[in-house]
């Protein structure tokens, strides 16, 4: 072989992405440990704000809380997007939350995003120490299309640091809006819609998986 190694190895570039073998990670430990720290801070909020309100007998919550739907106030408070947001902010979870949620999953589960997207209501309890949940990938073909795993729920208040406690503490704070989905999906969230008349509880990942997601301000 006469051509010299160096000029063989800038003939074929490597390609990055393909193979899970020698992929080099995107951020440093130390990037990735504030980005997950970041996601679950916020995470911790919106539980905090959900559980803050779950016994409210205020008359706005209690509807919301009974019919899915955010109902317009009186006047003279106009019935903006803001306002019926902060209401159903206090209920259920909201499309804004979604950032940090996902980013939690993916960092504490290690499976990507659009596995995590599909993730199934249905799950098993093993002894109050795991869940078992069955996962869907599109990506394996067919025949490799399921897979069933087993997640560590961990001990009490540590639900932010196990993928199994938090799968159960999600699926607790979407039950709300779950109760309201004609297809059951651990996915349930509320989201402002033009005609109140419509359903505004929904799995976001149903119809696409990109589901119109809004990144920008969490990144930032």
């Amino acid at each position: 072989n006469l051509v010299n190694p160096d000029v063989q190895a800038s003939l074929h570039p490597r390609v990055f992405g393909h193979s899970r073998r020698g992929s080099v990670s995107g951020y440093s430990d130390a990037e990735l440990s504030r980005i997950t720290t970041a996601a679950r801070a916020d995470v911790s909020t919106i539980r905090r704000r959900l559980d803050a309100h779950i016994d409210s007998t205020h008359p706005e919550i209690v509807l919301t809380r009974n019919t899915g739907q955010v109902a317009s106030r009186k006047k003279p408070t106009p019935n903006t997007i803001a306002n019926r947001t902060a209401i159903a902010e206090q209920v259920f979870v909201t499309r804004s939350d979604l950032s940090p949620i996902l980013i939690l999953l993916v960092s504490l589960t290690g499976w990507n995003v659009e596995v995590i997207k599909e993730l199934p209501a249905e799950h098993r309890i093993i002894d109050q120490r795991a869940v078992e949940v069955t996962l869907l990938k599109r990506r394996r073909g067919a025949g490799n299309w399921h897979q069933t795993v087993v997640w560590e729920i961990g001990q009490p208040g540590r639900e932010l640091h196990t993928p199994g406690g938090l799968y159960l503490l999600l699926h607790r704070l979407m039950e709300p809006a779950r109760r309201f989905l004609e297809s059951r999906s651990f996915w349930a969230i509320w989201d402002h819609t033009a005609d109140s008349r419509k359903p505004q509880c929904f799995n976001p990942f149903a119809a696409a998986l990109n589901a119109d997601l809004r990144w920008g301000a969490w990144v930032a």
